[in-house]
């Protein structure tokens, strides 16, 4: 194995006095090679030679952003709990700042479209992060702690019962059903604001800390099939007091709130997908961490 031939050689080199103190793993990676397997293994073998680790230069082509998301979720999972463990990992470097500007022609294999737009895989390594046991409490300019939702993060009960119009802070557009129709199964999103119904949301408290949110064309904001994942889409569906119906308010300052769902316990929230701007761009189910495209504004308005 060509890791136990570096390891041959460092401890050769350093016989009769340490000359090299570490390895840097140039990680130019693709998911079909190296596994995550095999770049672990390399990765544990120079950390348990005794030797300082740095992973430099990683970016990975791929077949696709939830293909790059999985394979960057796996590995740095482990990477970030091997550091807590204590090992001697003492550097991560992410070889670009976006896919419009990498060097690998015709590839996407960074955690940004362009400056602007994160893709699934960044939120992934994000998620990763907090997977591997790390949390942070310092904010950033877009939002606050990344770390997992508690019930001491929320302020349960802020938004009082009355109809209101749902503007995302990211966007600058309302929260919508998909041609202002009524029914179940109608998809969520964004678009501009026009004053329909179906821009129109009524909260209701529960006395539970949690509120549902019937929309203008009478039915209810909706967790599709309620499932606890990224990525599940957000619908209206007819009110059935299910906890998929059910969601709760997260100041983030400056009249700004999350809304996070009952059936995550608070972890996920309300997410315009991708971090689009454009009318119709989907809402759906993400891991919450304050960014702007999951903050929203509460506007008061009548039936």
């Amino acid at each position: 194995m060509e890791v136990n031939d570096v390891i041959t050689m460092i401890n050769y080199i350093n016989e009769g006095k340490k000359i090299c103190n570490g390895v840097g793993m140039q990680s130019h990676l693709s998911t079909t090679y190296p596994s995550v397997d095999y770049y672990l293994s390399a990765l544990k073998s120079f950390l348990n030679a005794g030797f300082e680790v740095q992973i430099t230069e990683l970016d990975a082509t791929n077949k696709g952003d939830q293909d790059l998301s999985n394979y960057l979720y796996s590995i740095l999972k482990q990477v970030m709990q091997l550091k807590k463990s204590g090992k001697n990992i003492t550097c991560l470097t992410i070889w670009g700042l976006a896919d419009d500007v990498t060097w690998i022609r015709g590839e996407k294999p960074l955690l940004f479209s362009n400056i602007y737009t994160p893709k699934t895989a960044y939120y992934g390594v994000l998620q990763a992060f907090k997977d591997s046991g790390y949390t942070s409490s310092s904010s950033s300019s877009q939002g606050t702690s990344s770390g997992s939702s508690s019930s001491s993060q929320t302020n349960s009960g802020t938004i009082k019962d009355g109809w209101y119009y749902i503007k995302n802070v990211h966007a600058q557009k309302y929260l919508q059903v998909a041609g202002n129709k009524g029914g179940n199964g109608v998809n969520v999103e964004i678009g501009t604001g026009s004053g329909v119904r179906g821009q129109k949301w009524y909260v209701k408290n529960l006395g539970n800390g949690y509120f549902t949110l019937e929309n203008g064309n009478g039915y209810m904001l909706d967790l599709q099939y309620g499932e606890n994942k990224d990525g599940a889409n957000i619908q209206t569906y007819q009110a059935n007091n299910a906890t998929a119906q059910q969601f709760k308010a997260v100041s983030t300052g400056n009249n700004t709130y999350g809304i996070v769902t009952r059936v995550s316990s608070d972890k996920r929230s309300l997410d315009v997908y991708n971090w689009g701007t454009g009318d119709g761009t989907n809402v759906c189910q993400w891991s919450y961490m304050a960014a702007n495209n999951q903050k929203w504004i509460f506007e008061a308005t009548s039936k």
